[in-house]
């Protein structure tokens, strides 16, 4: 069964058949970012089995969940930075006090789900105040697991940098060095893996292919900027995620000779204020790492330094198993 009529809900799964429904939803959703149309989840889809939630009040499609499941656990989604539930203007809080009983219900009884781990959407994302979801969570006990601290900056009244950043401008001003949107993502996906790799034997989440797919797909939501000597050779890239509100920058990385020049924070500077200054925010992404802490306090406070302030990134899990539904 992949439907279910509970509590004057009618929730369904997704199928392929209800991409159109799906993305037309977005259009108009108050908390809708580019990452949920499906274009976007779909291209890593043999990860994460997709097990996404359209669901329908009195006939009309009033909120769309994407997620997956995996091992007994509803994940919202395991394959994005962020996810929840995505709802019309219409939506209310007491429409999500009904609905989200009877999600939880729907995936006990048709996917044996235990678990719910949820991702809500940060605050800066939404177009429009949406957070009926954290509500719910409390009153239902979920439990907060996972806390991530993000470097953002209000552009309409951003901070100046700090001394340091802008030494570091005025001395890559001084080399020459040139930022600008650029189509190199082959050359710079090779130093960003090998700049992962030799400090964190890690690898980007994306394989270049897959960016350049999604980057396609969504040519103006997905774009990388560069920062050049004169020369020629490349100092520094950025991947940057551009939402209705929120520039997002998704990878950064210098190579040596860059990091000495001050590229990044040359590169950044030419980000924050002048090519995304008209957005509401810039997001500087979260600074967590391996450590009892957390998190990465030289990376956050190279970020404040930039003029960037706290916002949270949260995971929240609830025992469905005990739950009375």
């Amino acid at each position: 069964m992949n439907h279910a009529d509970i509590s004057g809900w009618t929730i369904r799964q997704y199928a392929s058949a209800d991409k159109f429904l799906w993305d037309d939803f977005l259009v108009d959703a108050r908390n809708a970012t580019f990452l949920f149309y499906r274009d976007y989840m779909d291209y890593h889809a043999d990860r994460f089995k997709d097990a996404s939630l359209l669901c329908f009040r009195e006939g009309r499609l009033e909120a769309l969940l994407p997620a997956h499941f995996s091992e007994g656990i509803f994940h919202s989604h395991g394959g994005l930075t962020y996810g929840g539930f995505i709802v019309s203007r219409e939506f209310t809080l007491l429409h999500a006090l009904e609905l989200w009983p009877a999600v939880c219900r729907f995936v006990v009884e048709t996917m044996g789900a235990r678990l719910l781990r949820y991702a809500p959407l940060p605050v800066i994302y939404a177009q429009y105040p949406a957070q009926e979801d954290l509500y719910v969570l409390f009153r239902l006990g979920a439990r907060l697991v996972n806390r991530r601290a993000a470097a953002v900056i209000p552009l309409t009244d951003a901070l100046p940098f700090g001394v340091k950043r802008r030494q570091k401008v005025r001395k890559a001003g001084r080399q020459g060095l040139i930022a600008r949107r650029s189509d190199c993502w082959d050359e710079f996906w090779t130093l960003l893996n090998n700049n992962l790799y030799d400090r964190y034997e890690a690898r980007p989440v994306h394989t270049l292919s897959e960016i350049e797919l999604l980057h396609q797909r969504f040519p103006n939501q997905i774009c990388f900027y560069e920062a050049r000597f004169p020369d020629g050779e490349m100092a520094a890239g950025c991947v940057i995620y551009k939402t209705d509100r929120v520039a997002h920058a998704q990878y950064i990385s210098s190579t040596p000779r860059g990091r000495s020049a001050g590229a990044v924070d040359f590169l950044l500077d030419y980000l924050i204020h002048e090519e995304c200054s008209s957005m509401a925010y810039f997001d500087l992404g979260t600074s967590a790492d391996d450590t009892p802490s957390g998190l990465n306090e030289s990376l956050m406070y190279q970020k404040e330094d930039m003029g960037a302030r706290t916002v949270i990134y949260d995971t929240y899990e609830l025992d469905l198993d005990k739950l009375t539904l």
